[in-house]
């Protein structure tokens, strides 16, 4: 992620402390599998299975899967990631094919 989106995120206000004192910022994460052709319970079955992998992975980073935060239409989580750890994080996600963008208000990522 580009350090100016985190320092305009830190200026707004929108990092986190997380129980352990490390800054942290919100991301989007997605599930990039195209799953439109099952029902509704087995894309249900895969993103939970989907979501609790990813938080065993973020874990590693020291970051987590917000509780009850996904989007099922969307095939997306929020994740709490320590901005420390977010380029390791960041880089494994993408070998996996997991998108991670920031949440945030339109104008920081547009300034």
């Amino acid at each position: 992620m580009d350090k100016r989106i985190i320092d305009k995120m830190r200026r707004l206000g929108l990092t986190e402390q997380s129980s352990t004192g490390a800054e942290t910022v919100r991301l989007s994460a997605q599930c990039t599998a195209p799953l439109f052709k099952h029902d509704r319970a087995q894309r249900r079955a895969f993103l939970d299975r989907w979501r609790r992998e990813l938080d065993e992975k973020l874990k590693k980073h020291g970051g987590e899967v917000i509780t009850d935060s996904l989007s099922m239409t969307a095939q997306t989580v929020d994740v709490r990631v320590p901005v420390d750890s977010l380029e390791a994080a960041e880089k494994e996600m993408a070998e996996e094919d997991i998108r991670l963008d920031p949440i945030v208000p339109r104008q920081v990522q547009h300034e």
